[in-house]
């Protein structure tokens, strides 16, 4: 009972004083390192609840102050409950990883279906990936025969050397040749 009071209390002063949110998710993975799966997981459930009617009731935020407590308490659980199972720091260090991976994954998929950033086939990215190919790689060709000629051309003109008339003229004449 009073690991719940200490963490829900803990986490809701976290909202305005960031780093008791760690103590307040060291609270949680101690529980469940010392005292099991068990008696973790309800002390976990009993804050869960706890910070949902507190955030109701002070921010009338009950399903956001959850998501704090979710996003707080869930992985330090996880990794006191491994490293409290295992006795290993190596396998809750390397569990501490993959749940950083998949958070940064999430992240990801998250602001590219908020930016609505769509594939060549229309549908919302998941994720940037460094297969595909560059933009101009996928480009079509805009010049062809004839035309690549006239811009060539064009590349080769010099406008500051032009007087008026000669610029004239050499658009005619590229013009023409662009005429089907």
């Amino acid at each position: 009972m009073q690991a719940v009071v200490v963490a829900t209390v803990l986490a809701m002063l976290a909202l305005l004083v960031t780093p008791l949110g760690l103590i307040s998710a060291a609270v949680i993975a101690l529980t469940f390192l010392r005292q099991g799966w068990k008696e973790g997981g309800l002390v976990l459930g009993s804050a869960l609840l706890a910070i949902t009617g507190l955030g109701g009731l002070l921010f009338q935020m009950p399903a956001g102050t959850l998501l704090v407590g979710v996003l707080l308490w869930v992985p330090a659980a996880a990794l006191g409950a491994i490293l409290g199972r295992t006795g290993s720091l190596r396998l809750a260090i390397e569990a501490a990883a993959v749940l950083a991976a998949v958070v940064v994954r999430a992240q990801e998929i998250l602001h590219n279906l908020e930016s609505t950033e769509f594939d060549r086939e229309g549908r919302p990215r998941l994720a940037h990936s460094g297969d595909e190919p560059s933009a101009g790689a996928r480009q079509l060709a805009l010049f062809t025969g004839q035309e690549e000629a006239v811009v060539e051309e064009l590349r080769k003109a010099d406008p500051d050397s032009l007087t008026p008339l000669q610029a004239l003229a050499l658009l005619a004449e590229l013009k023409k040749r662009l005429a089907p």
